[in-house]
């Protein structure tokens, strides 16, 4: 944290590959993906995702935010997810 603000985290989830889009649903609600690609020369599966999240309409806040995800798969049961907040 710089000056009691989130610039980032690291989650460490079940991996579901049996969902239809296993990586879309650890994503934050009211995110779109702006850009989504498979990372090489990693020691296992990764990916890399931008999105844009924007508050819900009811909320009537107009601030969007940029976030960056890499998502690291492991033994297709476990992922670790990484992100990181423009500050």
């Amino acid at each position: 944290m710089i000056e009691n603000e989130e610039v980032g985290g690291l989650y460490i989830q079940s991996y579901y590959s049996d969902n239809s889009d296993p990586l879309k649903r650890l994503l934050p609600n009211h995110s779109e993906i702006i850009e989504s690609k498979k990372l090489d020369g990693f020691f296992t599966e990764a990916h890399k995702m931008k999105i844009i999240i924007s508050p819900p309409a009811a909320s009537k806040d107009i601030r969007i935010e940029n976030w960056t995800y890499i998502f690291l798969i492991k033994d297709k049961t476990t992922v670790y997810e990484v992100f990181l907040i423009p500050i």
